[in-house]
Formats: C-alpha cells, structure tokens, sequence
C-alpha cells in the first residue's frame, strides 16, 4: 500500500484560502470616516486692530458628527488686514475685512473678520505762544 503524503498535497489549497483570508479581511476594514464639512467658529468676528481674536475648526463627516483629531491648515485672503496663526488666532493689522478659511482634507470652512481702527495710542498737544504786542 502506498504512502500518501497529505501534507504536501494539502500545502496549495493553505496558501489559496490564506490569501482569499488575507484579502476577504482587507475589504471589511472600514476606512476613516471623510470630513464633508469644517465648521469655522465664531462665523464672523471684530478685531481691533493690534488685538487678537481665536478661531476654532471643527472637521465633521456625513452625519455632522465631528472628527476629532483631524489636520486643519489655516489661511487669509488678505495679509495686510488680518493674519491667522496654525492655530487659528487671527490678528488684526489694520482696518478692512478678511476672509480667514480653515482646510481639513481639501474641504474648506470660512469665517468673516472685520478689523477696526484701535484707540490711540499716545495724543500729541502742541501750542503755540501767544501774539504779544508791546506797549499795550
């Protein structure tokens, strides 16, 4: 009678069903949810100028649930009234509006920033001497 050998004829249909495993369990791994909208808060703010105001983002998916953790990459449209920090704090330059926009994963979220003139800072009094006439 001869000897059969199941393991070497059993070795091909391992490998098979480990990788129809390996790949059947790759395509139930749900990835990250994906951002669909970034929230900026507060909407719209005043700055004085010389002054600072805080932004936050907030990423959410499909169901307008928030996405913790996400990257947020701020920008301004116009540097020369308004800059924004990588953590959103928004500075107020000179007078004028900016639109300040927050990115997470290519989805953008805005706020409006108006900047207005700040207090003086130091008041300059000049006076001037009075016209004397002699003899009067």
């Amino acid at each position: 009678m001869p000897v059969h050998d199941t393991h070497r004829s059993s070795t091909p249909y391992r490998i098979l069903f480990l990788a129809v495993l390996v790949a059947r369990c790759g395509s139930d791994v749900a990835g990250p949810d994906p951002v669909v909208s970034v929230q900026v808060s507060p909407p719209s703010a005043q700055v004085v100028a010389g002054a600072s105001a805080q932004l936050t983002a907030t990423p959410a998916d499909a169901n307008g649930t928030p996405l913790p953790g996400r990257a947020v990459v701020w920008s301004t449209n116009n540097a020369a009234v308004a800059t924004v920090s990588a953590a959103g704090m928004v500075s107020g330059l000179s007078p004028g509006s900016a639109t300040i926009t927050a990115t997470s994963e290519g989805v953008r979220g805005t706020a409006t920033v108006s900047v207005v003139p700040g207090p003086a800072s130091q008041l300059t009094f000049t006076t001037q001497p009075a016209a004397t006439t002699a003899g009067a």
